[in-house]
């Protein structure tokens, strides 16, 4: 009996910590018979209660005497018919997000961006083991970024960009080994540039041809940040003159309005305003942005292990860099043969751009290194970089003349060298206002021949300036970039049609005028910018007026 007694006692023992181990297993998210559509659908009845009844708006149609697969906003499998999507972005939704959502164990896309929730995560949604996509952009989400997130092993996309967090991104997200988009954008995390994010093998963004640059803001991929940047009031306006088009926008996200799109297509874009967390050894991302914040420190080393990097921009914070060397980490970034954006302009950079900068990607099309600390000349590499569009090395202590290397840049488009120590084109003007508007001068020049001026035809006493000084009273057809003229029936639609090429060539003259008055050699002699680009704003309304109503 003593022995039965005994055997009964383990017997007891045993079940009772299976019972604890399965009860475990259940908090970390490991399915349970319990849980079917009937769950799912408490679960998002949970959800609704704890949304304001004012914005509930489409929620009003959750018929409870239906399934949930009817209801606005949610998504089911065939088999089985359990909930694999919940999208509610956009509905102006104000209130707090139901811990009950963790019973929706099949969920695979959470989607809650662009409205007004509040509160915290909720510690359960690391139930959520078979989740991909987790968007809560663009709400009021507080505390901090939690560590059992990493639980959910399938996350592909977390976003979580425009809310409150703070705090410092979590060791944990590096165990995320799927995961392909991570924006944690605009919110309060804050600390230096660690290491621990190492091991996101998988991290990805947009492809070159999708970088759209209605979504470019801040730093990097334009002139951006005017004043701030350097430029002065009337700097700013230039600015914007040459960047008009790559101004801010707003949400990067969810521009696919159709149900087939994937969740990655929905989702294709990438910023990290983050103020913790490397990505450096992350082999295959495609985007880190880290722009507008207060990140300091120096940038960590890892950069030469990024293959398949398309944009690093750690534009506008408080990045410092050591000596003679502190560009070094250019170097490393030869090895992304892939990329199209670097941005490291408005931080505390100091050193000497080396000359194997001419290694970059050849499909570099942005190079942003404006308001640092930069010293020492151009290297004549950098005209091995002949993708580039935008060269941006204004303000900074870069001195010497400008090499004429440069002119094989035959894609550019936008230079800024304004503020730096650099002879105008070889006169050895210092620079000044008078000087930045020189450089704007030869802009519009190179703009509207198509020539720079470094061109193989410039020879001898021959430069831009005199063979458009020469060109333009007599034969302006010649000097005129032909790819300018545009028939009506070649323009898009939401270009007002121009009548006559004569109109389009009175207004290249008017703008190589501009153009001239900005480059004459004595400094006290040129325009003003604010002239200019009145006397621009002026030509370009000229333009689209009536044949009768022209003042060229």
């Amino acid at each position: 009996m003593g022995f039965f007694f005994l055997s009964n006692t383990i017997l007891q023992i045993a079940i009772l910590v299976v019972l604890i181990i399965t009860s475990k297993c259940l908090v970390h998210g490991v399915e349970t018979p319990r849980l079917s559509i009937i769950t799912d659908k408490e679960a998002l009845i949970s959800f609704k209660s704890g949304i304001d009844p004012e914005t509930l708006g489409p929620l009003l149609t959750w018929d409870q005497t239906l399934s949930p697969c009817n209801w606005t906003g949610v998504w089911c499998n065939k088999v089985g018919a359990r909930v694999v999507e919940l999208d509610l972005a956009g509905l102006g939704l104000k209130g707090s997000i139901s811990p009950h959502i963790g019973n929706l164990s099949f969920l695979r896309s959470l989607q809650l961006q662009n409205n007004q929730l509040m509160g915290t995560f909720p510690n359960q949604l690391d139930n959520l083991f078979r989740l991909r996509v987790l968007n809560m952009s663009f709400n009021i989400i507080q505390g901090v970024i939690p560590q059992n997130i990493s639980r959910c092993t399938e996350l592909e996309i977390l976003d979580l960009e425009k809310n409150e967090i703070s705090g410092i991104i979590p060791r944990e997200l590096s165990y995320l080994a799927k995961l392909q988009v991570l924006n944690l954008g605009r919110n309060h995390l804050f600390g230096s540039i660690p290491p621990y994010l190492a091991n996101l093998s998988s991290l990805a963004g947009r492809s070159r041809d999708e970088i759209d640059e209605d979504f470019l803001e801040g730093s990097g991929e334009g002139f951006g940040g005017g004043q701030e940047a350097g430029f002065g009031e009337e700097g700013a306006d230039a600015a914007a003159v040459a960047n008009e088009g790559a101004s801010s926008g707003g949400p990067k996200v969810d521009r696919c309005r159709d149900r087939r799109c994937s969740a990655v297509e929905k989702l294709r874009w990438a910023a990290l305003d983050v103020q913790e967390g490397s990505l450096h050894n992350l082999t295959k991302i495609q985007v880190i942005r880290m722009a507008d914040n207060l990140l300091h420190g120096t940038v960590p080393p890892g950069l030469g292990n990024l293959p398949e990097l398309q944009m690093y921009n750690i534009g506008f914070n408080r990045i410092v860099g050591v000596g003679d060397n502190g560009l070094d980490f250019l170097t490393s970034l030869t090895n992304s043969t892939r990329l199209n954006i670097l941005a490291v302009d408005g931080n505390l950079l100091v050193g000497v751009i080396p000359e194997s900068i001419g290694n970059l990607s050849k499909v570099l099309s942005k190079l942003n290194m404006g308001g640092n600390r930069i010293h020492g000349g151009i290297p004549a590499s950098i005209g091995h970089l002949s993708g580039l569009t935008l060269l941006n090395l204004s303000y900074n202590s870069i001195s010497y003349d400008i090499p004429q290397e440069i002119g094989n840049l035959v894609e550019l488009l936008r230079l800024g060298l304004a503020g730096n120590n650099i002879s105008e084109y070889g006169m050895g003007e210092k620079p000044s206002t008078a000087g930045d508007v020189y450089s704007y001068g030869i802009m519009l020049l190179e703009l509207f021949t198509g020539k720079s001026p470094t061109h193989e035809s410039f020879t001898g006493d021959l430069s831009l300036k005199k063979w458009v000084q020469m060109a333009i009273a007599t034969n302006v057809d010649q000097v005129s970039d032909p790819g300018l003229v545009q028939t009506n029936s070649s323009l898009s639609d939401d270009v007002p049609p121009i009548s006559t090429p004569k109109a389009q060539s009175d207004c290249s003259i008017a703008v190589l005028g501009v153009g001239l008055a900005c480059t004459v050699d004595s400094p006290d002699g040129r325009i003003s910018m604010r002239d200019a680009l009145c006397k621009l704003k002026s030509i370009r309304e000229n333009l689209f007026k009536p044949d009768h109503a022209r003042e060229i």
